[in-house]
């Protein structure tokens, strides 16, 4: 299966999506006018769907509920049985929508999927357990504990090793490290944390 691009109501820096399936959320939509989009879903308070050409789904829910847009796109995604995921336009002035949306690569784990945040400036990944990552040699990583303590006994390919090392969310330890090498990996054996892969 490959992969599923979800499209989010923040801010666009213009990444135009390359995956097969392309699902935005309510005001994503104003990101992909150039874009071939297969879904939009959400509540609609964001965006007019009623001039959209019919070989576009359009999924509606109601205002009240208990999940935002991007989470209904991403489950939906995960049940047309998409488990690589990435996600456009998460960031912006909302912080605290940007909070939920970082929250998405947490659920996307749970339920089984690999999900990834994408900008032009940064790669935004969820780990709790051992993962190996491509990137580039130099660039920035920042490793940041979510809903807890994190505990990785070790890692490769960073200037700053990580060996049983305890990351506490009220503590800025894991910022800005560098990548000595086009791969690296770290071990996270309590918790989960979240790798911004900062590109140069």
């Amino acid at each position: 299966m490959n992969s599923a691009g979800i499209i989010l109501n923040g801010t666009s820096d213009n990444i135009l999506p390359k995956d097969d399936f392309i699902i935005c959320a309510d005001g994503g939509m104003r990101h992909a006018l150039n874009i071939k989009v297969n879904c939009v879903i959400g509540d609609f308070d964001s965006y007019d769907v009623s001039s959209l050409p019919s070989n576009i789904s359009i999924i509606k829910h109601k205002i009240e509920k208990t999940e935002t847009d991007g989470e209904l796109a991403l489950r939906y995604a995960i049940k047309c049985g998409y488990s690589d995921i990435n996600i456009y336009a998460a960031l912006g002035d909302r912080i605290d929508h940007t909070l939920g949306n970082l929250a998405l690569l947490a659920i996307a784990n749970k339920l089984g999927a690999n999900a990834k945040i994408l900008t032009s400036t940064v790669t935004i990944l969820y780990a709790n357990n051992h993962l190996n990552i491509e990137t580039k040699k130099g660039t920035i990583v920042s490793i940041i504990p979510f809903a807890g303590v994190a505990k990785i006994t070790d890692s490769s390919g960073l200037k700053y090793p990580l060996e049983n090392l305890c990351l506490s969310p009220f503590s800025s330890r894991g910022i800005s490290n560098i990548a000595l090498d086009d791969h690296i990996s770290i071990n996270v054996v309590e918790g989960s944390v979240f790798l911004f892969l900062n590109h140069l």
